[in-house]
C-alpha cells in the first residue's frame, strides 16, 4: 500500500480490524483480570476519540490557524506530563519552527503520538527540533513487536494486517495522514534495532 492510497476501503479495514481487537476478549469476560477490562475501555474510547477526529478531518472543518512554536512545545511538555511519560527535548541549534498551521489537525497528531507512546513504548521518549521545518519524534521499542525494522514508510504503516490480537490497527497512522493534507506538512516513519522515530515536516 502507498501512502497516498488512504482511501475508504482503508479506513473500513481499520476500524473494523480495532473492534475485532477490543472486544474478542470480552467474550469470555468472566475469566478475564480487571486489568485487560481496563485496558479493553481504555481502547474503546480512544477508538471513539480516533472515529470523531477522521470524520472531522474528512468533512475539513477544522480550521487553519497557525500553531505558535512556543505553544507548540509548550503543549507537548504538557500533555507528556499529564501522561506520565518523561521526555527529553533536544534543539541543539536553537530552530523555531514558524510554518506550522492547522493548529487543531496538528494537536490531533501530537495527541496520537503520545498516546502511542504511552501505551506501546519504553525506555526513554525524546523530541528533536531538527531544523527550521523539523521536529522527530523517538523512542526505544521492542524490535521483536515489529517485522519489519528499518522498512519503509509504506509497509511500517500496515499494522492492521498482524491478526486480530495485534496492538495496532493503523488508524492513527490513516488520522496523521489526514491531518498533514488539512496542516500542509509531511511525515515520515523509521525503525532500527533499538528506536522507531516519526518526523514532521512543516
Amino acid at each position: 500500500m502507498k501512502s497516498e492510497n488512504f482511501v475508504c476501503s482503508d479506513f473500513l479495514i481499520k476500524a473494523g480490524h480495532e473492534i475485532v481487537n477490543i472486544m474478542t476478549p470480552l467474550e469470555h469476560i468472566e475469566y478475564l483480570e480487571e486489568e485487560m477490562i481496563a485496558a479493553r475501555v481504555t481502547r474503546g474510547e480512544r477508538l471513539g476519540r480516533q472515529l470523531g477526529r477522521i470524520g472531522r478531518l474528512i468533512s475539513g472543518g477544522n480550521g487553519n490557524e497557525p500553531y505558535e512554536f512556543s505553544e507548540f512545545i509548550y503543549d507537548i511538555k504538557e500533555k507528556c506530563r499529564s501522561l506520565g511519560i518523561k521526555v527529553s527535548a533536544e534543539n541543539k541549534n536553537y530552530n523555531s519552527i514558524e510554518t506550522i498551521k492547522g493548529k487543531n489537525a496538528v494537536s490531533y497528531v501530537i495527541d496520537e503520538i503520545l498516546m502511542n507512546w504511552k501505551m506501546h513504548g519504553k525506555g526513554e521518549f525524546s523530541i528533536n527540533i531538527a531544523d527550521e521545518k523539523t521536529i522527530v519524534f523517538k523512542n526505544d521499542y521492542d524490535p521483536a513487536s515489529l517485522k519489519n525494522t528499518g522498512s519503509t514508510k509504506e509497509e511500517l504503516a500496515e499494522p492492521f494486517v498482524k491478526g486480530a490480537f495485534s496492538k495496532g490497527s493503523g488508524l492513527g497512522l490513516y488520522m496523521i495522514e489526514l491531518a498533514s493534507k488539512e496542516g500542509g506538512f509531511t511525515w515520515n516513519l523509521s525503525a532500527d534495532e533499538k528506536y522507531f522515530s516519526l518526523s514532521l515536516v512543516f
